[in-house]
């Protein structure tokens, strides 16, 4: 609502509206699955501050911010749990984070990551298809089901 002179009668939905897109569900989709493999393969613990993490408070942290619409965002290597503390009050928490991933997975790979976001003409040239994210929601959510199955 409007204050002041131009009082106007605006309503504003209290929730925001999801995409009816195809492409644009079957990536909420695909996130869903892999946010959900991290959690289990991270054991719900958020890997810069070690803390447990349970419901609303695990959250698939990004290493590299700002690739919602490249692959890059859902490569599991660039997503990992992380308490809503670390992920979005300290924005990820990077330098932990980067400690993390060089621990886990080496030097090389969070160069890659970093030589990833800084050649962004080679990532925005390969932008998700409808089929891509299908794919990764298939396999992700295939991966969930064997887990939930143990």
């Amino acid at each position: 609502m409007a204050t002041g002179r131009g009082k106007r009668n605006v309503r504003k939905s209290p929730l925001r509206r999801k995409s009816k897109n195809p492409k644009a569900v079957m990536k909420h989709r695909a996130w869903a699955e892999l946010r959900q493999f991290v959690l289990i393969r991270d054991n719900w613990t958020c890997v810069t501050c070690g803390k447990k993490v349970e419901g609303m408070d695990a959250q698939g942290g990004h290493y590299i911010h700002g690739v919602t619409n490249t692959k890059l965002w859902l490569d599991p290597l660039n997503v990992h749990c992380q308490c809503k503390m670390c992920n979005l009050y300290l924005s990820g928490n990077l330098a932990k984070y980067t400690l993390y991933l060089e621990d886990k997975y080496g030097r090389k790979t969070v160069d890659r990551l970093l030589k990833l976001k800084e050649d962004r003409k080679k990532l925005d040239a390969d932008r998700p298809t409808l089929e891509w994210y299908e794919s990764v929601f298939k396999k992700y959510k295939k991966l969930n089901s064997r887990c939930s199955l143990n």
